[in-house]
Parts: C-alpha cells; sequence; structure tokens
C-alpha cells in the first residue's frame, strides 16, 4: 500500500518533471533538499528500507510501521482541517486539497486493515514523537512551516523508491512498495506552492530549514522504530 506522499492530492499539479529522479525546483525546496540529504541518505540504510530492498523484511516489521501510519494520517488530517479554519485565499485552497486527500487515504488505511478508526492503533513511541512535533509547528508558527514540515515526507518516500529502483537487482516481495510509492505529485504540489506563493511574512530559510531537518529526522527515527 502507497503512502501519502505517493498520493495526487486534489490541486493543480505544477508543469515540473514527473520522475523522481529528474528533479527541477524552486530555490528554497531545492535548498531544503540539498541540506538534508544526510538524513536521506539515513533512511535509506535503515534496516526498514534496506530490507524492502533486498525482500528481507519480516512481514510483522512491515505492519508494524504500516499500521502506526494510521495515526499520524489522521494527526494530520485535524491539523490540516484546524489550518484550513484560520486562514483564507490561496492558503486556504490549497490546505482545502490536502485535507480531502488525507481523508480520503486515512479511510483507505483502515478500511485495509479493516479498522474503525485512529484510537484502535496504540502510538508507539516514534509516531507519537513525529505527531507532537508537527503539531508544535502548526500551533507555534505560520502555516508554510507546517507544509514545510509536510514536504519532509512527500519528498523522502518518492526518493526512497527512486533510489531502491536502481538499486534492486530481482523482484521480491516488496517490490511492490517500490512501485506503489514512486510517484511524487504530492511533493511536486507542495513545493510549488511554497517556491511560487508570496506569504505576508516571508519565510525564514533558517528556521525552515530547521523544521524539514527535524521532520526528515523523525522520519529515520520511524523507520528504525519499526524493526527495532
Amino acid at each position: 500500500m502507497p503512502c501519502i506522499a505517493s498520493k495526487t492530492f486534489h490541486v493543480k499539479p505544477p508543469s515540473y518533471s514527473k520522475d523522481a529522479t529528474d528533479l527541477q525546483w524552486h530555490p528554497l525546496t531545492q535548498w531544503l533538499w540539498d541540506n538534508s540529504r544526510d538524513l536521506a541518505k539515513e533512511a535509506l540504510n535503515t534496516p526498514y528500507i534496506q530490507g524492502i530492498l533486498n525482500g528481507t523484511l519480516s512481514p510483522d516489521e512491515y505492519g508494524r510501521y504500516l499500521v502506526q501510519d494510521i495515526p499520524y494520517c489522521y494527526a494530520d488530517q485535524e491539523t490540516f482541517r484546524a489550518l484550513v479554519s484560520r486562514t483564507d485565499g490561496e492558503m486556504k485552497t490549497f490546505l482545502e486539497g490536502k485535507l480531502k486527500s488525507y481523508v480520503s487515504y486515512t479511510r483507505e488505511l483502515m478500511d485495509w486493515w479493516k479498522l474503525n478508526d485512529s484510537n484502535s492503533v496504540i502510538q508507539g513511541t516514534a509516531v507519537e514523537s513525529y505527531i507532537n512535533y508537527k503539531k508544535l509547528v502548526a500551533g507555534k508558527m505560520e502555516p508554510h512551516y507546517f507544509l514545510i514540515a509536510n514536504l519532509a515526507c512527500e519528498r523522502l518516500w518518492p526518493w526512497l523508491a527512486a533510489e531502491l529502483k536502481k538499486r534492486q537487482q530481482k523482484p521480491n516481495v516488496y517490490t511492490f512498495w517500490i512501485t506503489d510509492n514512486l510517484s511524487d505529485h504530492a511533493a511536486r504540489e507542495t513545493e510549488a506552492y511554497l517556491d511560487n506563493h508570496n506569504p505576508s511574512q516571508p519565510i525564514n530559510k533558517q528556521q525552515a530549514l530547521e523544521v524539514f531537518r527535524k521532520c526528515m529526522s523523525e522520519e529515520v527515527a520511524f523507520f528504525k522504530w519499526a524493526t527495532a
């Protein structure tokens, strides 16, 4: 089952490359990624991602991670809903598009695992930490910073899938994970918005990088938790 990062949201996509291996970004999002490649490589080398590459990941560990994605996506869904209620104009429209996709994807996840709601899942320490940090960003900073926090997942997953596709020598039971997560539509939508929209308060690049790298670190910790 693909991650939310691979989903196409209900906003007009930018005219960027469709291939995650051929990135054409504007300065801010390019800069954020370029200064976080060390964390992307750390994620790539986690036992979870290497287990997907080699077909050696335990099904229990695969499911352990995916089930935890339910409270994560539900929390993001609620955050997007809160942000929609306190924004207007282009930002509100963009956030509404994200919210629609999170509602759809979260429902899809719960139907897949035959769960009633996110309360059916006990949060692990990794997802709890990740959720709490993103809530802090949404509550204390301008909405743009929450989009930057969210971009960490949206950009990392298709990059991981593209890297695994290059490295995988023969198909295995997890090849579907690679195929399902290659799309970077969600990332390109967010990148286009951040790079082209002029907020009333200019984005502080150093603060943006701190948020982006923290969420990249949370992604790494989440992968490591699944196989600990």
